[in-house]
């Protein structure tokens, strides 16, 4: 596994992810810890609703376009509990805007989990796994990624909400993450 970091204030983590071309991927295998520290309240962050954006660990999206624009991906955001995290699929994909409903598994930091996406016909199937908890959900997606690039690890969206943070890292933190793509 690769450690992934950001510093307070940044945008992306460190390294960045490759921007090889990926030619008719099926989807994409990830598995990742999220390491303590990183986590912080819906106080801590003054109460600003981009507290509850949702941030990427890994993806991926067409590879010529914005990152916005048919990319599949596994997201994170806070748990309300203490370093606790909320996973869930996240597609963006023309039409039907941004896709973040179904189901999510919370995790704690320092622990393991595991994640797919699946490409089939004019859908893309997440499953993700944690301790022995498994959730399936399915989005809307490209009839088929002929030509595809990694996407994340990012912090969430943009600072959209009233009040001073969101788009950019609250805290330090880090990840570890091995990503797979499937072919």
């Amino acid at each position: 596994m690769k450690r992934y970091s950001i510093k307070a204030g940044q945008r992306n983590f460190r390294p960045a992810e490759s921007w090889w071309p990926v030619f008719n991927p099926k989807g994409f295998e990830i598995e990742f810890e999220i390491e303590p520290g990183g986590w912080a309240s819906l106080e801590e962050w003054g109460n600003d609703r981009d507290w509850d954006d949702k941030m990427k660990v890994r993806g991926l999206t067409a590879y010529f376009g914005p990152n916005n624009s048919r990319s599949a991906m596994i997201a994170f955001s806070y748990g309300t509990a203490p370093e606790t995290w909320e996973i869930s699929g996240y597609t963006n994909y023309p039409g039907s805007d941004i896709q973040r409903d179904g189901e999510s598994l919370i995790i704690r930091s320092g622990t393991r989990c595991k994640a797919k996406a699946e490409f089939h016909r004019n859908k893309v199937l997440y499953l993700i796994e944690y301790e022995g908890k498994r959730v399936e959900v399915e989005h809307r997606f490209v009839r088929k990624l002929r030509v595809a690039r990694q996407v994340g690890t990012y912090p969430g969206g943009t600072n959209n909400a009233p009040g001073p943070h969101g788009g950019r890292a609250f805290k330090d933190m880090s990840m570890l993450i091995d990503f797979k793509v499937i072919k």
